[in-house]
């Protein structure tokens, strides 16, 4: 994927351009226009049916134009390091599969300082996440592996996930659900936060390699990046997010069954996580947490199981209810 940014160079006024470049290339499958200094994000970008990808961090937009729902094959969506976005619009559900496979959905709002409606927030990504959760449970397609990742601003890990340790990993025994019929996934959530240092020098000079991973272990160890971009001049620290990733039931096992694991090490199963400091900060994870998702659970789904905001205080917040 060649970059916008790296074919442009980066204008406020490149929208008008940006529009232009876009219109004749309808069937482009992944986008990259971070850090374009894009003051405004075009309608005319709904009209890219085909995107799968689509990476808009950096950017100096408040809002994303309501035709981005109409981005139905869209999988992952990236609004890392946007600090004037103020306002999410609903966002795009990916349309019917028919065939199973292999599918990885995620959304980044990592750093994104300047979000005024937390509860609207949420709101658009609990329902992003439940409407794709809800086409990959129908019959057609009930053996795909699903893994789907979202980072977003928040405070305290939610209740719901009613196994939590304030550690950087979290035993898990799912041999009490391995041979449920309505067990359909996990979903598990981690607490960080980034914190400057100005001390450490960082692990490598490159500041694109990879600095935070998660990810489900027993006798060998598999961890995959979190796809976040914590570049110093470019992270607001002191600034609590949340990582919330969902393993489908055929996922999860798959995770657990590829050689040299075997279904026999179930019992040594964890979630883990671990960080390679950027240079000149420090990411902790605070705490992690996760839950077996049943198909009622699923049926049962509603914000405020995840999502809240307190209003005596501008801290971004989750629901902590029982």
């Amino acid at each position: 994927m060649v970059p916008f940014n790296f074919l442009y160079p980066p204008k406020p006024e490149d929208s008008l351009g940006l529009v232009l470049s876009l219109s004749s290339v309808p069937c482009l499958v992944y986008l990259d226009i971070s850090f374009c200094n894009l003051l405004r994000i075009p309608d005319e970008i709904g009209n890219l049916h085909s995107l799968v990808g689509l990476n808009l961090g950096g950017n100096k937009f408040v809002t994303l134009p309501s035709t981005i729902k109409q981005l139905s094959n869209l999988e992952r969506l990236n609004l890392e390091h946007c600090k004037q976005l103020k306002y999410l619009p609903e966002l795009p559900t990916i349309k019917q599969k028919n065939i199973g496979g292999y599918y990885e959905l995620g959304l980044n709002i990592f750093d994104c300082t300047k979000l005024s409606d937390m509860e609207h927030c949420y709101s658009m990504v609990f329902s992003w996440m439940t409407q794709n959760l809800q086409v990959f449970f129908q019959p057609t397609i009930s053996s795909a592996r699903i893994k789907m990742e979202i980072v977003i601003p928040g405070s305290e890990i939610p209740k719901w996930f009613n196994k939590q340790s304030a550690r950087t990993a979290i035993s898990m025994d799912p041999s009490d659900v391995i041979d449920d019929a309505n067990w359909i996934g996990v979903a598990i959530s981690v607490l960080f936060v980034t914190h400057q240092h100005p001390m450490n020098l960082g692990e490598r000079d490159d500041d694109r390699y990879p600095t935070f991973f998660c990810g489900v272990v027993n006798s060998k160890q598999r961890y995959t990046v979190v796809p976040i971009n914590f570049k110093r001049d470019l992270v607001t620290v002191g600034l609590d997010h949340l990582v919330t990733v969902f393993y489908s039931r055929q996922q999860f096992i798959h995770l657990l069954s590829t050689p040299p694991n075997t279904m026999h090490d179930i019992h040594q199963t964890a979630f883990g996580t671990f960080t390679r400091n950027p240079k000149c900060l420090r990411v902790v994870v605070k705490k992690c947490g996760y839950r077996w998702v049943f198909k009622e659970d699923l049926q049962q789904f509603n914000s405020n199981m995840f999502f809240s905001t307190n209003s005596s205080s501008r801290k971004r917040k989750l629901l902590t209810r029982d």
